[in-house]
């Protein structure tokens, strides 16, 4: 009961502690999708697909951008009445020069994925969806309604694997899995809209279009999409960069990607819980500098864990799960989880700046991406030769992350 009343204390409601436990399960189920679609397509369409949706995971920077600064808006009670409505508005005119570029880059972007017009075209429907959806979801993070942000992931995935098994069997291509996507993500907006009109009578015709409204938006926004979209483009980086130079060993560095990304996952459930709360105690800098510490600890010994399980655990489940075909995938473990959990302490650096509303963390994202960029255009002469490029990259971004932050919980005040 002690322990129990600890854990408690730290996450402050049950609610809270529910959150990352059944976002981690919901990750479950999304292994399943992959794994499920391994069944039926070739390796490399496999790794063509998750190409696919590393692309995908860079558009959706746009929308965890938005989700982060609406959550942000609500929890500090700033423009709480009438906030999600501004931001719905706003993010429409900037989804909208997002799918510009977009469409601009369609030839290279047919060319680096070695996919179709239609499944790229499938790709920016399920980009426009996730937008409104992340904000809807941003309400309910901000608000603390985690029950009903599980409730909306489940739903997407329960109906994108619902769909998934129905059809696969019967159309066994990379292009039914990003189907089942965008409905499962239609869905899962019908049902934030729903609940949003039962709870506080959200109604689309209030929505109002206001120069002044978009320039706030997008000058706080931009800042949060600045951070995030460095961290998501090295969580798609490799496995773009693999499915282009190295084709050959896409599918088995896909599965090793999915197994690196079980940190990842837990870790960013966690920080959902935390960024809230972390929003409510910038008033006060010594609060704040010890609910960061003891979230680094909380992090630490997931990470750990996660380590032990990659070296020892993990590898000898790859052949029974995904198949012989992707075997290679066991060796790499140790090595992509060790990437991966550095990511993971970078990413929750980055919240902590988002949260102080700082920016001088960006360069540094910045320069690190242009760093593993060239890396692996110069040393990509096997998989893991970009593994070591990937950890080396990491480290050092960590490194800079941590000495910047503790310049600034040490040197100054957080703004209003």
């Amino acid at each position: 009961m002690k322990n129990q009343s600890r854990i408690l204390k730290f996450f402050k409601s049950k609610e809270d502690i529910l959150f990352p436990v059944l976002d981690v399960a919901l990750n479950g189920l999304n292994y399943f999708f992959h794994i499920f679609v391994s069944w039926y397509i070739s390796p490399q369409s496999y790794g063509i697909l998750n190409s696919l949706l590393s692309i995908s995971a860079i558009l959706f920077v746009f929308g965890i951008s938005m989700q982060t600064y609406t959550a942000k808006i609500t929890a500090s009670q700033k423009k709480q009445d009438g906030c999600i409505y501004c931001v719905l508005s706003d993010s429409a005119v900037m989804a909208a020069a997002v799918g510009s570029v977009y469409f601009i880059m369609l030839p290279m972007l047919l060319r680096i994925t070695r996919s179709s017009l239609f499944s790229l075209a499938t790709l920016f429907l399920i980009f426009a969806v996730n937008a409104a959806l992340s904000i809807f979801r941003g309400y309910f993070q901000g608000s603390t309604r985690f029950f009903l942000l599980n409730k909306s992931f489940y739903v997407e995935v329960f109906v994108k694997i619902v769909f998934l098994t129905s059809f696969m069997g019967f159309f066994p291509d990379l292009n039914t899995a990003l189907i089942s996507i965008l409905i499962g993500m239609t869905a899962s907006l019908l049902h934030a809209y729903l609940n949003l009109k039962r709870i506080d009578g959200f109604e689309f015709k209030k929505l109002q279009f206001s120069k002044n409204s978009l320039k706030n938006t997008y000058s706080s926004a931009s800042k949060i999409f600045a951070s995030n979209f460095f961290l998501y483009y090295f969580t798609s980086i490799d496995m773009i960069t693999v499915n282009y130079l190295l084709p050959q060993h896409s599918g088995p560095y896909a599965v090793m990607l999915r197994y690196s990304q079980i940190t990842h996952f837990i870790i960013f459930s966690v920080i959902t819980v935390f960024i809230p709360y972390l929003s409510q105690a910038s008033s006060d800098m010594d609060f704040f500098k010890a609910k960061v510490k003891r979230h680094l600890f909380f992090i630490s010994a997931i990470a750990v864990f996660m380590l032990l399980n990659y070296t020892f655990t993990f590898p000898y489940t790859v052949a029974a799960v995904f198949g012989q075909d992707y075997l290679m995938a066991s060796s790499m473990l140790p090595l992509g989880g060790a990437a991966y959990s550095l990511l993971a302490f970078s990413f929750y650096l980055v919240n902590v700046f988002i949260v102080l509303e700082r920016k001088n963390h960006v360069s540094i994202l910045f320069a690190s991406s242009i760093s593993i960029t060239l890396l692996y255009a110069l040393m990509h002469k096997n998989i893991y030769q970009i593994l070591r490029v990937s950890i080396l990259t990491y480290s050092g971004m960590l490194i800079l992350l941590s000495i910047n932050l503790s310049k600034e919980l040490n040197t100054s005040e957080p703004k209003d």
